[in-house]
């Protein structure tokens, strides 16, 4: 069977559900107020998008009645099923979509609870498709793959069923004449999730601007949340980290074995730039993986939340082995156990 079927449109919707990303778009006025009416949730227009990929994936099959997943085609990336916070409408169970879609030796490792355990997961490679794996798909094209993946991927983690999206959310960073863009923006109860995408690891340390754009981006956003929080009687907290697509073995620590990105001291000058400005990066590979576990565990692990316990000053990035900390002068990464995951894992709605 090389197509499955995920949703029957028995309403005739002009859009129907798992097929489209829609994305809000936020007034912008006066200028340079974007991140402001983000908060407030002042929406101009709503831009939509494929929520599959027709020019590199075109998995996602859809006509009047029903929508399907060639499997052909597909990588499992999950962002038609990212688009929609509540599936009871899905036409499948979650453990046979997961077994439809990903080979066997996949969910063996679901089996034996092997997710976060020091070393990292091994996504399928699909040699038959025109791209081959999920970390090939994250490392090109940074804006239409992976900002608006994880803008999807991340909305849907999140613990609230009101989550709210923002992309490329403009804001004027005061100490630079150039105007930043926030990729990823979620409001998520009392986080404000933001990331800032990078396709690899070579692309990063190429552009070099995340050592400026994230500490300056942290202040300026600052600013608007304590205007919002005073204004509302609130108490948002910002979370801001980038998040890396392509070949995740790039980001490790050049100490764990699994290192790929020695050669030329990247890895270290990687490490050394996120400890001095003290940022902090989640993998794209990770948050698949979250995705993934949470639909063996038929729980939803939330990221904010996650993010929120985890997120102290020896954090610094969360990649498919663990978290990656410091210990006095070492990097070290750390194993998640079950028991935490279940502690921020909410059931499906």
């Amino acid at each position: 069977m090389n197509k499955l079927t995920i949703y029957n449109n028995t309403k005739q919707e002009s859009l129907p559900k798992y097929t489209v990303i829609k994305i809000p778009q936020y007034k912008n006025t006066p200028k340079y107020t974007k991140f402001k009416n983000f908060l407030e949730n002042n929406v101009d227009t709503e831009r939509t998008w494929p929520a599959c990929d027709n020019e590199d994936i075109g998995a996602l099959e859809v006509n009047g009645t029903e929508v399907q997943i060639n499997l052909k085609k597909c990588i499992g990336c999950m962002a038609c099923l990212s688009t929609v916070k509540n599936l009871d409408k899905l036409n499948i169970d979650k453990a046979r979509l997961l077994a439809q879609m990903y080979p066997k030796e996949t969910l063996i490792e679901f089996d034996k609870k092997n997710v976060f355990n020091g070393q990292l997961f091994s996504f399928p490679f699909f040699p038959d498709r025109k791209t081959n794996t999920f970390s090939e798909f994250t490392s090109v094209k940074e804006t239409k793959h992976l900002s608006l993946w994880a803008a999807t991927a991340l909305n849907f983690l999140c613990s609230t069923d009101n989550s709210r999206i923002g992309k490329e959310i403009e804001i004027m960073k005061t100490d630079n004449p150039r105007d930043g863009r926030l990729d990823v923006c979620i409001d998520s109860n009392e986080f404000i999730l933001i990331g800032e995408a990078k396709g690899n690891l070579d692309s990063l340390l190429t552009e070099n601007r995340y050592r400026i754009q994230i500490p300056s981006y942290k202040r300026e956003c600052q600013k608007f949340v304590d205007e919002y929080n005073l204004k509302y009687n609130k108490n948002k907290i910002i979370i801001i980290f980038l998040i890396v697509g392509g070949e995740e073995s790039e980001l490790l620590p050049e100490t764990h074995p699994e290192c790929s990105s020695r050669a030329g001291n990247k890895s270290k000058r990687f490490y050394d730039d996120l400890i001095k400005h003290n940022i902090k990066f989640v993998s794209a590979n990770a948050i698949l993986l979250l995705m993934l576990y949470s639909f063996y565990i038929n729980k939803r692990i939330c990221f904010d939340l996650l993010m929120s316990q985890i997120n102290d000053n020896n954090f610094i990035g969360l990649t498919t082995a663990g978290i990656i900390q410091r210990s006095g002068n070492k990097l070290i990464t750390s194993k998640i156990n079950q028991t935490f995951l279940n502690s921020v894992a909410k059931s499906f709605s």
